[in-house]
């Protein structure tokens, strides 16, 4: 386990299926997916989870340190707990931190990255739910922990195509609206 307030940083890199034998990116889409997990133990299980699905994981367990990684990298979509620990206290602060910010940096590139938010299911003071929480500040997708796997990869493949459908209908920099 990573001390109190030290950053852990698990990266994970498989082999991608269109380079296995019979595998191809059109059978499944490879994303490399940020994902905020305080819990050392569900980051790992999540990571492995994903990575056997043929997605890359960047495992942080903290809002700070995804923040930083996500200003010098790229990636194709956040999967994020909402209330994170500090000080052995649950706080929603990391969690609706990284999805509000996320969701102002999207307001200038909207539809490019998909954020995905999970949560135990504690409230927050004020009785709110910490997923109700996070769609109200932007979080596309909504998961209760244990997340069921299946529908996690569907979403996130969902959540992909969307973003596909939307790059390939914006218009390019040198094209010219035909009238």
């Amino acid at each position: 386990m990573a001390a109190p307030g030290s950053a852990t940083v698990l990266l994970s890199i498989i082999e991608l299926p269109h380079l296995v034998a019979g595998g191809s990116e059109a059978e499944q889409p490879v994303a490399r997916i940020l994902l905020m997990e305080d819990d050392l133990d569900q980051g790992e299980m999540l990571a492995e989870l994903l990575n056997g699905a043929g997605h890359i994981v960047f495992h942080f367990m903290d809002g700070h340190s995804s923040l930083e990684f996500l200003g010098r990298n790229k990636v194709d979509i956040i999967l994020t707990d909402v209330l994170v620990k500090q000080d052995g206290h649950h706080i929603a602060d990391g969690g609706i931190k990284l999805i509000s910010t996320l969701r102002q940096i999207r307001r200038v590139k909207p539809n490019q990255l998909p954020i995905v938010a999970m949560s135990g299911g504690l409230a927050i003071p004020g009785g709110t739910s910490p997923l109700q929480l996070a769609r109200d500040v932007g979080a596309d997708a909504l998961f209760e922990k244990p997340v069921p796997i299946d529908e996690l990869l569907l979403t996130i493949n969902e959540l992909l195509a969307d973003v596909q459908r939307h790059r390939s209908q914006a218009p390019r920099p040198d094209s010219r609206p035909v009238f």
